[in-house]
């Protein structure tokens, strides 16, 4: 059986229509948080897309205006023991100390300015730590929070809706704030990458989270 969809508008066609964009600047301290771009998604194994790889070189020149602005970097990076749980759910992928596991090499050559948080869940919020170093940049004053990566439909939008969800819980007003040009996922059978794309970020916008056009 074939999945056929009317009537969805494509994911450029979002990004044209979207006119706002980001300007990274010292008036409103911003974090980035970069979601599970690792070999494993990009370029190399059972879950690799093209389309994935197609926004390494938009999140490369985002973490360079972050880095030079001298914000601080954080990269969710999946990495799983042989054993995982979740590979009941998904194929075997980004096991500790592979290839897969690692950064996409654009990002890797940032290591000294990135933090790296292992994730073995779909949700990086979840991960030991995570809720503090939110609460430290909030006392901080970081008022925005970048999110992009992969995939736009599960790992992105988990954590983005979780922070989300946090942030308001705490009575913290900060922004998360997700870039069109910075996100998206894969295509296979019954996951039309354009579609997932437009269903995920429709949702975020509902629960507060802003979208842009771009970083610039």
């Amino acid at each position: 059986m074939k999945l056929i969809l009317t009537g969805v508008p494509q994911f450029d066609e979002m990004k044209n229509i979207e006119k706002d964009n980001l300007e990274i600047n010292e008036e409103k301290k911003t974090a980035l948080f970069i979601v599970d771009m690792n070999n494993g998604f990009a370029r190399k194994g059972a879950l690799s897309s093209s389309r994935v790889e197609s926004v390494i070189l938009n999140i490369e020149k985002i973490t360079e205006k972050f880095i030079k602005n001298n914000y601080p970097v954080y990269a969710f990076t999946d990495c799983h023991d042989g054993n995982a749980i979740e590979f009941k759910e998904y194929p075997v992928h980004c096991v500790r100390g592979s290839e897969e596991s690692e950064l996409v090499d654009e990002l890797k050559k940032f290591k000294e300015h990135i933090k790296l948080i292992e994730k073995n869940s779909t949700n990086g919020f979840l991960e030991d730590g995570v809720d503090d170093i939110i609460d430290s940049l909030c006392e901080s004053g970081y008022e925005e929070f970048v999110i992009v990566g992969c995939c736009t439909d599960i790992c992105v939008c988990n954590f983005a809706m979780t922070l989300k969800c946090y942030l308001n819980k705490e009575n913290k007003d900060g922004k998360v704030i997700v870039p069109l040009d910075g996100v998206e996922t894969f295509d296979a059978p019954y996951h039309p990458g354009d579609f997932m794309n437009m269903v995920a970020l429709k949702i975020m916008a509902q629960n507060g989270i802003k979208l842009v056009k771009k970083v610039v």
